[in-house]
């Protein structure tokens, strides 16, 4: 293969042909993956790939059947060092990601990034090449669990690369989780991902939507209506669901423990922490575990506390249980023949 700092390629020009003041068309570049005996050309954008036809036809049924068409004859001025050219109407750098996993046997650099897990579903979808498509499923699959137990194993970003800043959690990566999710057909990681974009977004942002970058005059990421609806008139239910089960230890008016013995500290205790958590507008923070919710620091004797993160934990499940129907979504366990149906 050679390296990608070669001169933009040329057309050749029939030899007598008078010139003619043309618009100006954007060069063509030649790509990172060029492979000299390489017998067919992609072009998405102004970007070109010289790769095997054979290869590719091995692996997506749409490029097999492609070549397979006849194809009238082609004259030298349509050929680039010999090989026909195919224009495609994907971007560039999603069509590079699939050329290089396929041609270079898979993704090897570790957890692929977000825009790398879209280009497997995407085009491995278009172009029906079955083995990216999985890849890129079970990464979204893997990431986001259907049960709670395993969803809290996961502390770290596992197996997607999805950049965020600490400084500036509300940035768009959620919403293109939930976006992927939903073009993709993943229902199964929908209720987990739109549990996070309405903890995270107002509703302005998901109702019209949230920049893809922080460069100025970026794009806009929107969530589908579908999905707008869910987290609009879901965020009350959630509210209110979290009230009845994690939460339900801090909104009670009756002493937690029967063994302690500093009652009006402790229902103090609680009060202030339900001021903080939930005035002037509560949060949704249901799935929170204990420490991550900051309970294990507060004033609490420790038989209540035993009481109040016993009832917590409880609560989370069964929050867990409920949360796809508050979205709207089926249940748990028809969102799981899914993933049943995927293997």
């Amino acid at each position: 293969m050679s390296d990608g700092n070669q001169p933009p390629i040329k057309r050749k020009r029939a030899e007598g042909s008078p010139e003619v003041s043309e618009p100006y068309v954007c060069p063509l570049e030649r790509s990172d993956i060029w492979y000299d005996d390489g017998n067919i050309i992609l072009q998405a954008e102004s970007y070109q790939f010289k790769v095997y036809r054979g290869v590719l036809a091995q692996r997506s049924s749409v490029f097999k059947d492609m070549f397979s068409l006849p194809q009238p004859p082609l004259k030298d001025s349509d050929l680039v060092e010999g090989c026909p050219v195919v224009h495609l109407s994907d971007g560039w750098i999603e069509l590079r990601y699939i050329l290089r996993s396929i041609l270079r046997r898979g993704w090897t650099d570790g957890k692929p990034p977000l825009s790398v897990v879209s280009a497997f579903l995407s085009l491995g979808r278009k172009y029906d090449i079955p083995n990216l498509r999985a890849e890129g499923k079970r990464s979204f699959y893997q990431e986001f669990p259907v049960t709670l137990e395993d969803r809290d194993k996961l502390t770290v970003w596992t197996y997607i690369d999805v950049y965020f800043r600490l400084d500036n959690p509300n940035l768009s990566q959620w919403m293109k989780l939930a976006v992927i999710a939903r073009r993709e057909g993943l229902i199964s990681t929908l209720p987990y991902i739109l549990y996070k974009c309405c903890c995270i977004y107002s509703a302005k942002e998901i109702l019209r939507g949230t920049p893809a970058s922080e460069s100025p005059g970026s794009s806009m990421v929107y969530l589908a209506s579908e999905d707008q609806v869910a987290c609009i008139a879901g965020h009350r239910l959630m509210i209110e669901a979290q009230a009845r089960t994690a939460y339900k230890w801090l909104y009670s008016q009756e002493t937690l423990s029967p063994l302690c013995t500093t009652c009006n500290d402790c229902d103090s205790s609680r009060r202030a922490q339900l001021i903080e958590k939930f005035t002037p507008l509560p949060k949704i923070c249901a799935l929170d575990d204990w420490e991550e919710a900051g309970h294990s620091a507060q004033e609490l004797c420790k038989f209540c506390a035993k009481t109040a993160r016993k009832q917590h934990e409880q609560g989370r499940r069964t929050f867990w249980k409920a949360l796809p129907v508050l979205l709207g979504l089926p249940q748990w366990i028809k969102l799981l023949k899914e993933r049943d149906d995927s293997e």
